[in-house]
C-alpha cells in the first residue's frame, strides 16, 4: 500500500502549520496536519493522485503526484499566506 507523507509550512516564514487540510481529489481520504505541519495517510493503491491542500488564510494547492503500489512518497508543501481570503472570512464573522 502506497504512503504519502510531508510537510504543510507558512512559505514565508518556513514553520510547520497546524490543521491543514489534505484531500485526495480522486477519492475520499484525507487528513490534516499536527502541530508542526506533518502529514500522513495510506493510499488504496498506486497510481496518478491530486492532493488538495487547504487552510484559512493561505493559497490553495493542488499537487498532482504519481506513485507506485508499494512506494513511499515524501511532499513537501510551502504555503503563501492570502489576505484577501483572511478578510473575506473576517467580514463574514463579523457580520
Amino acid at each position: 500500500m502506497p504512503i504519502v507523507y510531508g510537510r504543510v509550512t507558512d512559505a514565508a516564514s518556513g514553520e510547520g502549520l497546524l490543521g491543514v487540510n489534505l484531500q485526495l481529489t480522486e477519492a475520499l481520504r484525507g487528513t490534516s496536519s499536527d502541530a508542526d505541519g506533518h502529514f500522513r495517510f495510506a493510499l488504496p493503491h498506486g497510481g496518478a493522485w491530486t492532493l488538495r491542500v487547504t487552510r484559512i488564510g493561505y493559497r490553495t494547492v493542488s499537487h498532482p503526484f504519481t506513485i507506485g503500489d508499494e512506494d513511499s512518497l515524501a511532499i513537501d508543501l510551502p504555503l503563501a499566506a492570502d489576505f484577501l481570503q483572511v478578510m473575506k472570512w473576517w467580514s463574514r464573522r463579523r457580520a
